[in-house]
């Protein structure tokens, strides 16, 4: 059973690699051709810049997502020896792709509008890391609070029922008295 799910998150990764590669060679051909041909806008140097970044993530994602396989001697067949990590899961692929897809939207704009004043979009990466960060920091300092020392926590606040049960256990000592 485990064998299936590794052949189908190799399956799963070769696809979506396969897609990202398509999409990425696609829209920077259809750029450079734009640049060189039409001479919009008149400087390459912003667009080999800042698309750096999404060549750089997909070839991280590339490193560690393709699956290896190797070739069986015996039988010929090609037999699965890594899987690769799976590029659907949250945390830092997601952050990777988002930036691919920045990176290519802001390539469209710039193809559309014929300016390279479009890549002062790419502020939208390092503005959502600060975002990020100052979530993260925020929620280290609410933990903090939670760890004063006994004398300085505050009470709790009971709820409706435990003031309720409290009230009646007071009447009923009132009343054998």
């Amino acid at each position: 059973m485990a064998s299936q799910s590794i052949k189908k998150l190799a399956a799963a990764n070769t696809e979506i690699l396969n897609q990202t590669h398509l999409i990425a060679v696609v829209l920077n051909l259809i750029v450079i051709a734009i640049l060189v041909v039409f001479k919009r806008p008149k400087s390459l140097i912003p667009y080999l810049i800042f698309s750096c970044p999404a060549f750089l993530c997909q070839f991280i994602i590339e490193q560690s997502a393709r699956p290896v396989y190797a070739e069986d001697k015996l039988s010929g067949q090609r037999k699965l020896i890594k899987a690769g990590e799976d590029v659907k899961h949250e945390g830092l692929y997601e952050y990777m792709f988002d930036t691919m897809y920045i990176t290519w939207i802001i390539d469209a704009l710039m193809i559309v509008l014929g300016t390279n004043k479009v890549w002062w979009l790419y502020a939208i990466i390092p503005g959502f890391a600060i975002f990020k960060v100052v979530g993260l920091v925020k929620g280290f300092k609410g933990s903090s609070k939670a760890e004063k020392k006994p004398e300085e926590q505050e009470v709790p606040q009971k709820s409706k029922r435990q003031a309720k049960r409290e009230a009646n256990k007071n009447k009923v000592v009132r009343n054998v008295r």
